[in-house]
């Protein structure tokens, strides 16, 4: 595991991560006076229509995304048993609250509140 910098927050990442994220600074160093180039015709197309979805970085959105799920499953981790095992059947195995409230033994509404604690936990915590 390796600290970066991530929108000027520290955050520990894994080796592979951080080497793609390297390789793909010294890309977009080499890059850069053509990217300038284009820019203009860029925000000629944005300005006349064109979705700036069209301009998102795949490589940055999958990163991003990486970067984000490592710390999900960070925070994740740092949640209790019990509370692991109601996002476990939420979210993985998809049960309603209902059907976690029976299996758990305790009323829908017992389950409502903890959800809300664990995203309020999760939140947080990254």
């Amino acid at each position: 595991m390796k600290s970066i910098n991530y929108f000027g927050q520290d955050i520990e990442v894994s080796d592979e991560v951080a080497a793609f994220l390297e390789a793909d600074r010294k890309k977009e160093d080499s890059q850069g006076r053509s990217d300038r180039r284009h820019l203009s015709k860029r925000a000629e197309k944005v300005s006349s229509g064109g979705r700036a979805s069209e301009f998102r970085d795949p490589t940055f959105e999958a990163v991003a995304r990486k970067l984000r799920n490592e710390a999900l499953y960070a925070a994740i981790n740092k949640l209790s048993s019990r509370d692991k095992e109601v996002v476990e059947l939420y979210y993985w195995e998809r049960l309603t609250m209902q059907e976690i409230a029976d299996r758990l033994d305790v009323s829908r509404m017992a389950i409502s509140k903890r959800l809300k604690k664990i995203y309020r936990q999760l939140r947080e915590s990254m």
